[in-house]
Parts: C-alpha cells; sequence; structure tokens
C-alpha cells in the first residue's frame, strides 16, 4: 500500500468499483433492468452480492496474473463460458476460458486452481480484489441473460449510465472524500473538491 501524504485512495479498487458499490447501482438496476426479472432474481441472491462474487473470481485471477508473470488477457472473455444457471463461477472452467482467450494452453490447470484455493482469503476485502471493468461487463452480461428486458439496447453505453447515475451526495459519504477535505486543509492554496461540495 502507497503511503504518501498527497496521495489519497479510493474507499474501494477504483472509481467504477466505488460507483457500482454505491446506491447508483439501484437507480441503473430500475432504468434498464425487467422489474419481475429483478424481483425473481431477488428472492434467492441479491444483485450486487452475485455480481460482485463473479468479480471477485476474475480479481484473484488476475492477481495470480501479475504475481506469476502469467499475461493472461481479460478483455474478451465470455461470461457464459463459466457461469452456471444460477449466476455462479465455476473456477475449473473460468480458468479454461482464460487460457483460451490468452493463448496460454501450457499452463498447469490444477497448478493454476491450487495458486487460487491458496489465496482467496476472507481477509481480502473484495471490493479491493475485484475491478470495476469487471463489474460493469458482468453487470451487461446479466442483463441479456437474466435481468434485462426484451427491448434493452443500453449495454454498450452502461459505463455512461453509472457515473451519470452517481450522485455528489454518495461522494460525501466516502472516505477518499473525507481525505481531499483534509488534504485541501493541510494545502490551503490548492482546490481539488470544488465549491459545489
Amino acid at each position: 500500500l502507497v503511503k504518501n501524504p498527497n496521495i489519497v485512495m479510493t474507499d474501494t479498487h477504483d472509481l467504477e468499483s466505488l460507483i457500482f458499490s454505491s446506491p447508483a447501482l439501484e437507480k441503473v438496476i430500475n432504468e434498464v433492468c425487467s422489474p419481475e426479472k429483478v424481483t425473481a432474481f431477488s428472492q434467492n441472491r441479491e444483485i450486487r452480492a452475485a455480481i460482485l462474487e463473479v468479480a471477485v473470481a476474475i480479481g484473484y485471477l488476475r492477481w495470480l496474473s501479475i504475481a506469476n508473470n502469467l499475461h493472461f488477457s481479460f478483455d474478451n472473455i465470455e461470461p457464459s463460458k463459466f457461469l452456471d444457471a444460477e449466476f455462479k463461477v465455476n473456477d475449473n472452467r473460468l480458468i479454461i476460458e482464460l487460457k483460451n482467450k490468452s493463448s496460454k494452453h501450457s499452463i498447469n490447470n490444477e497448478k493454476l486452481h491450487q495458486d487460487l484455493i491458496q489465496l482467496k482469503s476472507d481477509s481480502h476485502d473484495p471490493w479491493q480484489v475485484c475491478c470495476g471493468h469487471d463489474l460493469i461487463k458482468i453487470f451487461g452480461y446479466s442483463l441479456r441473460s437474466l435481468l434485462g428486458s426484451k427491448n434493452n439496447n443500453q449495454n454498450e453505453n452502461l459505463s455512461t449510465i453509472f457515473r451519470v447515475a452517481y450522485e455528489s451526495s454518495y461522494f460525501l459519504k466516502t472516505q477518499m472524500f473525507m481525505e481531499l477535505q483534509s488534504w485541501e486543509a493541510a494545502n490551503p492554496t490548492y482546490k481539488v473538491i470544488g465549491e459545489k461540495f
């Protein structure tokens, strides 16, 4: 973790995950999802938690890829290849999908799976393990597969929709905002937040 008085960290892994963790998600769900499908899905699992669980599984493999110089490509992985009908991740199928999309066929599946098991821990904050881009992508997949309406064509602009749904009042409650205020107090000649806050 970087310790520098001039660096302010986001509460979660990145700005997209910060937005996704906020009430902006509920606003987007109300805008782009089928109410009937949301109700049916939510009887068994909370939408945010379900999508976070998938993104965390991908996040651990991103972590392993960097730590072990595996050079996996995560850009074009297809969720349908590793998610079951209940929206649960099959780790072995995710590993195979990553190897195929990254042309890394020589990597040992069993060894990678064991490394993944060792890395996973309840002590890791899932909001730090996941990547915001993965959260948005998985949410987009959920629209196509589970939650969206037949007329929904918003997938392409989801990141924009989430940014628009994020209100300043959500930001005011973040640790990031408080740290920015403290930094401004210690550096009064600079203004980062702006007068609207």
